[in-house]
């Protein structure tokens, strides 16, 4: 299911967090310049991840870190953010 979140001027500026529905999301560009949504839940207990940097996103609560491009954490291997196409 496709759904339309926005112009894609949207991308000039990410990754950045975005509402969709009601949910926040962070929308970025993976490695290859492809728009990729990411969930702003983090997979340790549930906090919510913000965009520290424009490489780096973080949940606060217990300063998890994941790769704006990726999803993959940077600070706990193994873990990720949820991604959508």
């Amino acid at each position: 299911m496709s759904v339309r979140i926005g112009p894609v001027s949207l991308l000039d500026d990410s990754p950045q967090s975005i509402q969709v529905r009601g949910t926040e999301y962070i929308l970025s560009k993976d490695e290859d310049d492809t728009p990729i949504i990411f969930s702003s839940e983090c997979p340790h207990q549930g906090g919510t991840v913000k965009v520290i940097e424009d490489e780096c996103l973080q949940c606060p609560q217990h300063n998890w870190k994941f790769d704006a491009e990726s999803g993959d954490s940077t600070t706990v291997p193994g873990e990720s953010l949820r991604t959508y196409q």
